[in-house]
Formats: structure tokens, C-alpha cells, sequence
């Protein structure tokens, strides 16, 4: 009996590993097409990122803004967020039954981001549907 129950739950962690790699792997690149989408100021590559829901809550130094997944497209269009080269480095990526959160630290020239990620895992693929911001200058 020990030996079987022993054997179960060895089949399941090595069946469930590449799922969680997988996953992993699809969160980071949906990351990088948000904040590579930014920094171009494309809408439509930033928008296929996002969840038809998203929303962020941004922390800047004076204020707090709170977006909507439109309002924050619209801002791309108009050119009036974005259009700085950037870097990005995700930490902490945790994925439960659909669900995932990650961390990312985004730089910029003048300004630093300190990104709490929620994504849903939707039909299409994983989506951006939350994001907590911290803005700092540098």
C-alpha cells in the first residue's frame, strides 16, 4: 500500500512539472508582449496581453490612477504613456488551477516599475488581468 501511494504521488509531480514550466514559460511571454508593446506604444500588441477586464492601479509619486483596460490602450494611441526602450526582469511567478501572479521590475531611462501581475488563464491563452504598479523616478 505504501509502495502504491508512494508511486502516485511521484506520478503526479512529474506529470504536473512540465505543465508549470509550460505555463511559466507562456506567462513570461505574454509579460514581454506588454511591456515590449509599451515601449513601442503599440496598442494592438499590448491589448492582445490584456484580459478584456484588465484594469491597473498605478502608485506614482504624487498620485494614485486608476485605469481601465480602454483607457489605458488609449493613452498608447495617443502617445501619451510609453514610447521608452525598456528592460524587464519577472520574478516570482506563482500558477495555481488557472490562475498565476508574477512580479515585474521594469526600467526605463528616467523612471522605474515595480509591477504585481494578476493573469487568468482564458481560452485563447494566458491574460493580463491585473496590475498593481509602483512608479518611481529614477
Amino acid at each position: 500500500m505504501f509502495l502504491k501511494t508512494l508511486v502516485s504521488v511521484f506520478s503526479f509531480f512529474v506529470v504536473s512539472a512540465p505543465a508549470l514550466g509550460s505555463d511559466s514559460l507562456e506567462i513570461k511571454k505574454v509579460i514581454a508582449r506588454y511591456v515590449q508593446g509599451a515601449a513601442k506604444q503599440d496598442a494592438a500588441e499590448v491589448g492582445s496581453a490584456f484580459h478584456s477586464d484588465y484594469r491597473v492601479v498605478v502608485k506614482a509619486p504624487e498620485k494614485v490612477m486608476v485605469l481601465s483596460r480602454e483607457a489605458y490602450l488609449s493613452l498608447l494611441k495617443e502617445k501619451k504613456i510609453g514610447g521608452n526602450a525598456r528592460t524587464h526582469t519577472v520574478s516570482n511567478i506563482r500558477v495555481q488551477e488557472g490562475m498565476a501572479t508574477a512580479e515585474v521590475e521594469i526600467e526605463e531611462e528616467k523612471s522605474r516599475f515595480f509591477d504585481n501581475l494578476s493573469l487568468i488563464k482564458a481560452e485563447s491563452g494566458w491574460k493580463l488581468m491585473h496590475n498593481l504598479t509602483q512608479m518611481k523616478a529614477k
